[in-house]
């Protein structure tokens, strides 16, 4: 199995979707059949149907780190928000990743419905000794999205619709070691923003035995989701024309079933197939639930990095820490190898 996930996944490269929750990064990312709670609006929107209660997000924060940021950081918050001294910072550790990255995302959700806005971060670079060249991706987005699902057969077949309107800020471009010397570089003047709208669809399909064997089927950003050239919030007039790279429409399938160790006691286990018409990931992972009050989690991300997570959730109140591995490298690259380490706090009724 383990072959058959690196020969997969050998061409993988980075999927930078519109968002990816901690909670399914630390179960390898395999959460097409498992989300049925705040993060399926991320993965299946199918989700959603037949919630009867009301549930509310006030606050729900989450980041990540590199190893290579880890490594690097030498105590100043500063450097987060200047493009020179990441660029700088970077070029440190030749071949090593820095990356770091935040999101806020509060959300609501009701019977079939919800409703939620991201503000998010997200830089990635590395430094190619090879070349003297760094490379950089930054992006940061402000959006809002809503979701619709709906129920037949008693539930076993789960249908949902998503929409999104996202303005995001982005580049993505190799910096000279003479660029990083000169100074002068700053994201508002090197971020290309836009505006766009898209879409998803997805479906679920629960069999009505004892371990609610389910499959699951998303389609992201339907058609691809394009931005205009918009310059609204993140960037100036003397930013680069253009508008950010599309959002390319991806399908995945997933698995999984729950396994019942006693009362409150359960582990789901779980197998994603992204981008199937693609580069092609596989990933798969489990969660152990115990008393909804305790959670253990453990994966394979991309077919060949393994993930870990712990959450403790107390009544309204959560905590969640985990690492995972992904491949950072630009389409088309040679594998470059990374090491996560992520958190998020939420507070919920």
């Amino acid at each position: 199995m383990a072959s058959l996930f690196s020969a997969m996944s050998l061409h993988a490269a980075p999927q930078r979707p519109f968002y990816q929750a901690t909670r399914a990064l630390t179960m390898g990312d395999a959460y097409t059949a498992v989300g049925t709670d705040f993060e399926a609006v991320y993965y299946n929107p199918a989700g959603i149907a037949r919630r009867t209660k009301p549930r509310m997000k006030f606050l729900d924060i989450e980041g990540n780190i590199s190893q290579g940021f880890v490594s690097l950081f030498d105590g100043s918050l500063t450097k987060l928000l200047s493009i020179q001294k990441i660029l700088a910072d970077t070029k440190k550790s030749a071949g090593k990743p820095y990356g770091i990255g935040m999101a806020l995302t509060p959300q609501f959700l009701v019977r079939n419905f919800s409703f939620g806005v991201i503000v998010r971060s997200q830089n990635e670079a590395t430094y190619k000794s090879g070349d003297a060249l760094t490379n950089l991706y930054s992006a940061a987005d402000l959006g809002a999205y809503m979701h619709y699902g709906i129920a037949l057969g008693g539930g076993i077949f789960k249908l949902g619709v998503g929409g999104k309107i996202l303005n995001r800020a982005e580049l993505d471009r190799d910096y000279t070691d003479a660029e990083i010397a000169g100074g002068g570089l700053s994201f508002t003047e090197q971020w290309k923003e836009g505006l766009g709208i898209g879409f998803d669809v997805g479906a679920l399909l629960t069999l009505p035995v004892a371990s609610l064997p389910t499959f699951g089927v998303t389609v992201h950003d339907v058609g691809n989701t394009l931005f205009q050239d918009k310059r609204i919030i993140f960037t100036s007039d003397t930013a680069p024309a253009g508008a950010p790279d599309k959002l390319e429409q991806k399908i995945s399938a997933g698995y999984s079933m729950i396994l019942k160790q006693g009362r409150g006691v359960r582990t789901v286990l779980a197998v994603d197939y992204k981008d199937i018409t693609g580069a092609g990931t596989i990933h798969g992972g489990f969660e152990f639930n115990y008393g909804n009050m305790l959670y253990l989690r453990g994966g394979v991300n991309q077919g060949s990095y393994w993930t870990a997570g712990l959450g403790v959730h107390l009544g309204g109140m959560g905590l969640e820490f985990g690492t995972y591995g992904e491949n950072v490298a630009p389409a088309g690259g040679a594998r470059i190898n990374d090491r996560k380490y992520t958190g998020r706090y939420v507070l919920s009724f």
